[in-house]
């Protein structure tokens, strides 16, 4: 086996508890993860400990299906998840904090290659880090344009009509 650890962070202008609300429903990795092209949930009702969820995904070009388990749920500060695939395991944490305008995100991934990519990730270590670190970059960016968006800051509208009345 061969291990390696990509940290990286971000500051979001938004409350703690809306960062921690969005990046724990794994769902919606469809809609900042550029790499994750399927999530699907097989186990558990809805996110928390010990839900699991099928992921088609993407990264750097090839392809992998993957099981992930979230493994840690404490709201709204820790999110922890082990990735299995083929070829890799990815155990991540998301730690949050409060900050002056909004929340610290960190993302901690600890990847370890299995068996053929074993070889492949020795003499490519490197090279996967820096496109390890791009991806998050990227998830990041998209991250923090749809919860600092003013969609996301605006409450939900109701879209329950009053019943009209008939005036004689």
């Amino acid at each position: 086996m061969f291990t390696f650890t990509v940290c990286e962070s971000t500051i979001i202008n938004r409350p703690i508890e809306v960062v921690f609300a969005y990046i724990s429903d794994s769902e919606k990795d469809l809609l900042w993860c550029p790499a994750v092209k399927k999530m699907e949930q097989i186990a558990g009702n809805g996110p928390g400990l010990g839900a699991r969820y099928r992921m088609f995904h993407t990264p750097g070009g090839m392809k992998f299906d993957a099981i992930v388990e979230v493994v840690a749920y404490e709201p709204p500060r820790l999110f922890k998840w082990v990735m299995t695939d083929s070829g890799h395991t990815l155990r991540g944490t998301y730690e949050l904090e409060p900050v002056r305008n909004g929340t610290r995100l960190e993302q901690t991934s600890q990847i370890t290659f299995e068996r053929w990519l074993r070889i492949t990730g020795l003499f490519l270590k490197r090279s996967i880090a820096k496109e390890v670190r791009h991806e998050l970059g990227k998830q990041f960016a998209n991250l923090k344009q749809i919860l600092e968006s003013e969609q996301m800051r605006q409450p939900a509208r109701s879209t329950v009509r009053s019943p009209e009345r008939n005036v004689a």
